[in-house]
């Protein structure tokens, strides 16, 4: 190498640092104030009362069951790389929210960082892969996937997807057959990290029909050979996850036709593209809202749509980063465009990975502006305005995740008609001391269900907000009506259990905390109360083994009573 290629070189790797630097720099920017933020809605089941977390002797549980089975939960979500990156949190941090707010933020820098990578194997043009991973990294729509530690979900996925691309790519030009089996681990990493994940064969088919591009055979048969071997788990082994309700009780109460769920897909591109423009009014909770081909939002959705899909195949020809770009947003949409039904018309996360298309593609123009010496400063100063714009909006949207009581309540004024959040909100007020407010917030839930689904949560929150203001004979009333409703309610019974310990009806607790431990074989506390209430029985066998297993599953270790059952262990 000559000094003149050596000096290119220098220059070469001094740009890349600075522009690893400035994507790491704005990515601590906007997600910095985001570590201050509590443990909200599914961050319970997912990590807070996760006893699979605790012990690496439940890594068989966590890859043979759903997201949320060591919390007895059952969900239709197979997603185990995601509860593993909790596994490795939990040995750090413990249940300190900090670290994995921390972890949440390394995760979206690091899918930054490699779609800045991609996009320059991609497209040659450094400009435009650093403005469109400084605007991904920035970008407030991505705080659902960020700032709420159940979104890592979208992160995760989006890295190894880009990186098993980004590995295909390069396997194309060589034989390395290191490149070959990295990108099949990617891309399996994938798959067990989100569902979307499912979309790599179209990537790959996109990538070949836009770059005209040479199949290889093998390569690509191995990606099928990956899909296939997911699905057969998924329909097999792991069918029962299938029968696992994945709707939000109440919200879909009849099924629906393909036909009458298409508007949602073009109410939501109508919404999607507002988020992405004018990044306001971030929320969770869009609901499930069956919508009209006339309605004017369904109109412009279908408009955008067509529009986008005919510019973009006009500029296939001489322009491979707009083609690319916009196939790559309607691709990555598919899963959750409601041509299947699922639990929502649109949710802010779900753009996580097609909103890669849009800032490539507003990157292209930027970069040109940029680049004419008459609007260099004034595009210099237009791009990081904006992006400070992000930034900042980023940020204030951090406060909105800060903690459960303020989640909310900020969430109901966007869906004031939501019976989970009221009960929701209900649950936040009787952590934080609030009884009469948890009270008013449940009974508010019970009104405003209109769904014919009568929803167990908020009377199991009653019976624990009746006994905190001194009337246990009420809460046993509500808590009875929860276990009713949903008779495979173990946190109902274990408060019913509770209710009956109170009461001094000792055979009714202890079937209580049995049919709690029957629902939920990890239900540590009830583990617990059953062996306090075999040993006062002198049942001592039985009260070690529920003790053990209380001890095993997280349960804070009463050295005096371990005392006592010591004597009748030997």
């Amino acid at each position: 190498m000559d000094a003149k290629q050596q000096i290119e070189s220098n220059s070469r790797q001094k740009k890349v640092v600075f522009s690893v630097l400035l994507i790491v720099a704005f990515g601590l920017l906007a997600y910095g104030n985001s570590l201050n933020g509590k443990f909200i809605w599914d961050d319970d089941a997912l990590i807070k009362n996760n006893v699979c977390l605790r012990d690496w002797s439940y890594i068989t549980k966590i890859f043979s069951g759903n997201v949320e089975a060591g919390a007895g939960g059952k969900t239709s979500f197979y997603r185990p790389v995601q509860t593993l990156t909790y596994m490795l949190d939990y040995r750090f941090w413990k249940l300190d929210e900090k670290g994995y707010h921390l972890t949440n933020t390394i995760w979206h820098i690091s899918a930054a960082l490699l779609l800045l990578w991609m996009a320059d194997i991609l497209f040659q043009d450094r400009l435009i892969a650093l403005l469109a991973s400084l605007f991904f990294v920035a970008h407030p729509v991505h705080a659902e996937a960020v700032s709420y530690i159940s979104g890592r979900a979208e992160p995760l996925s989006t890295f190894f997807i880009l990186l098993a691309l980004i590995l295909y790519v390069k396997s194309l030009k060589t034989e390395k057959a290191g490149l070959y089996f990295g990108m099949v681990f990617c891309y399996a990493v994938a798959l067990l990290s989100k569902e979307n994940a499912i979309i790599f064969p179209a990537i790959l088919m996109l990538y070949h029909f836009g770059f005209k591009g040479k199949i290889k055979p093998k390569q690509f048969m191995t990606v099928l050979g990956v899909t296939a071997a997911y699905l057969a788990l998924r329909f097999t082994l792991l069918k029962e996850l299938l029968s696992y309700n994945s709707y939000v009780p109440g919200l879909t109460v009849e099924s629906t036709t393909l036909l009458e769920r298409l508007p949602k897909f073009f109410v939501a591109l109508t919404g999607y593209l507002r988020l992405l423009i004018l990044p306001l009014n971030l929320h969770m909770e869009y609901g499930n809202t069956l919508f009209s081909y006339t309605d004017i939002k369904a109109i412009l959705g279908i408009g955008i749509l067509f529009g986008s899909l005919i510019f973009a195949f006009k500029k296939r020809e001489n322009n491979t980063l707009v083609f690319f770009s916009i196939i790559w947003f309607f691709a990555a949409l598919l899963p959750v465009s409601n041509l299947y039904p699922i639990n929502a018309y649109m949710a802010e996360h779900w753009l996580y990975l097609p909103s890669i298309g849009f800032f490539l593609v507003l990157s292209q123009p930027l970069s040109v502006l940029f680049r004419n010496r008459k609007f260099k400063i004034f595009a210099a100063v237009l791009i990081v305005l904006w992006l400070m714009f992000l930034a900042a909006l980023t940020r204030r949207q951090n406060h909105y995740w800060r903690d459960p009581v303020t989640f909310y309540e900020q969430t109901l004024r966007y869906a004031p008609d939501s019976y989970r959040l009221y009960s929701n909100l209900g649950n936040a007020y009787n952590v934080a001391g609030k009884t009469d407010e948890a009270i008013r917030a449940y009974q508010k839930s019970i009104e405003v269900n209109k769904t014919g689904f009568e929803y167990a949560q908020p009377y199991n929150g009653l019976g624990v907000a009746y006994y905190h203001s001194g009337k246990v004979e009420t809460a046993v009333v509500m808590l009875k009506k929860a276990v009713e409703i949903n008779p495979r309610y173990p946190e109902a019974y274990y408060n019913l259990g509770q209710m009956y310990k109170i009461l001094n009806k000792s055979q009714e607790s202890l079937e209580a905390f049995e049919k709690t431990v029957q629902i939920n074989p990890l239900y540590a506390d009830a583990h617990y109360e059953l062996s306090t209430a075999h040993y006062q029985n002198r049942n001592y066998d039985l009260a070690l083994q529920h003790y053990d297993l209380a001890v095993k599953l997280g349960h804070d270790m009463d050295a005096a009573f371990l005392k006592k059952l010591e004597y009748y262990r030997h």
